[in-house]
């Protein structure tokens, strides 16, 4: 079970958030919600908002001394244990309602983001008079050099007023879209395999307390499910060492304590050979010469908010469903206030030029570093957190510095 609360996504772990492991209700290890900032996860703008909870209470005693220490509140580092995040992670990953509470979210951050194209513009000509800056960062504004991408940048937001699944309290069917209630589809070894089956009832019907559904699985394997927006969708896991040609068959029977049904969704699955390599995984294409400024849809690009004084000077936002990353300059920062208050009313543009573009190159130098190392593939999101803190030391002197020391320079010295 899974739910996303209101709270802080601050990166300190909530007493509600996070991932548990219960028996009989009490908490037996957990996981602090950077298990959700993982890009096997990828659901970063949620994730200190998100509570997962694993009911250990039917497993038998060795898979409990497999998966838990015995001080009760650690996980044990066991081959189970990681058999069993994979399956959670590719759940999590694959949710609809998640993936869209995610881009909510990163929409709600970026609401009151503005683009400065003067400023741009600037950057951009400072860019171009030096190769070495250019070959390093690229375009600033996805479009104009990069390459293009399938969103427009806030997650791929489709113009219009999405309608709200409108569903009912019990369901009254389930339908495949040629009207039947079984499946029968390939289960490639070592894979998993989703098949849905449309019905009409709402998205609380597993997980609430009163009349609360329940789904069993007979006469076969038990895959895992979940409902969201009228669509029942299961996961089947099929083990490497299950040999191909097996026939695989489960009966899912719905039903709940009113009466509803039940109803009986049969799936069959055969099991075949893996999934191969394409030929293009085999045969990539030689790829293209870089072009003389180098950019790509990871590059990131950098916008204006109005956010708190005490609120970082920077943050590096990740675009959900991409690999792009954005820059969100605070304007309301109180070390931009100090910075304009030392110098000359007449300097304040310079100042706030100076101020978010100085902390965009040196965020935008720190992630290329970082991009380089084992650490960015680890945890993406931590390095993101650590070079936003470099960069708020750094926002303490990137004024005095690119104004005043250009003034400080030494004269040459003529004979």
């Amino acid at each position: 079970m899974f739910k996303a609360v209101k709270g802080s996504d601050s990166e300190d772990d909530q007493p509600q958030t996070g991932l548990r492991a219960l028996i009989n209700g009490q908490s037996h290890a957990k996981r602090d919600s950077q298990f959700f900032r993982t890009k096997a996860v990828d659901k970063e703008h949620i994730a200190g908002s998100m509570l997962v909870t694993l009911d250990c209470t039917d497993l038998g005693q060795a898979s409990r001394n497999a998966l838990f220490m015995s001080n009760r509140e650690t996980f044990r580092e066991d081959p189970l244990l990681q058999e069993l995040f994979k399956k959670l992670q590719k759940e999590l990953h694959d949710h609809e309602g998640l993936t869209q509470l995610n881009l909510k979210r990163y929409e709600e951050k970026i609401a009151d983001a503005v683009d400065d194209e003067e400023g741009i513009n600037a950057l951009e000509e400072l860019l171009s008079t030096d190769p070495s800056l250019a070959d390093l960062f690229g375009s600033i504004v996805a479009g104009k050099v990069a390459a293009k991408t399938a969103t427009d940048g806030k997650g791929g937001k489709i113009d219009g007023d999405p309608q709200p699944f409108q569903g009912s309290e019990f369901p009254t069917f389930f339908r495949r879209k040629d009207s039947s209630t079984s499946v029968e589809v390939d289960f490639p070894r070592g894979d998993a395999t989703r098949v849905s089956f449309q019905t009409d009832f709402k998205n609380n019907y597993f997980s609430r307390k009163k009349h609360r559904g329940t789904c069993e699985f007979k006469n076969g394997f038990q895959p895992t499910f979940h409902l969201f927006n009228g669509r029942l969708t299961f996961t089947c896991q099929v083990d490497k060492n299950v040999a191909e040609g097996t026939t695989l068959e489960t009966d899912a029977v719905i039903t709940d304590n009113t009466g509803s049904g039940p109803f009986t969704l049969t799936i069959i699955g055969h099991v075949v050979a893996p999934r191969e390599k394409t030929l293009l995984d085999e045969h990539p294409p030689k790829p293209k010469p870089d072009p003389k400024v180098q950019a790509g849809p990871s590059r990131p690009d950098v916008t204006e908010v109005d956010r708190g004084p005490d609120d970082p000077p920077i943050t590096i936002e990740k675009v959900p469903n991409t690999e792009r990353l954005k820059l969100l300059v605070n304007r309301g920062s109180r070390l931009l206030s100090e910075a304009k208050s030392l110098r000359l009313a007449e300097e304040e543009a310079a100042v706030e030029f100076v101020f978010k573009y100085g902390l965009a190159l040196t965020a935008m130098g720190l992630l290329d570093a970082v991009k380089k190392t084992p650490e960015w593939t680890n945890d993406e999101a931590g390095c993101r957190e650590r070079i936003q803190q470099s960069a708020a030391g750094i926002a303490r002197v990137i004024v005095p510095l690119c104004l005043s020391l250009p003034k400080k320079l030494p004269k040459p010295a003529y004979a």
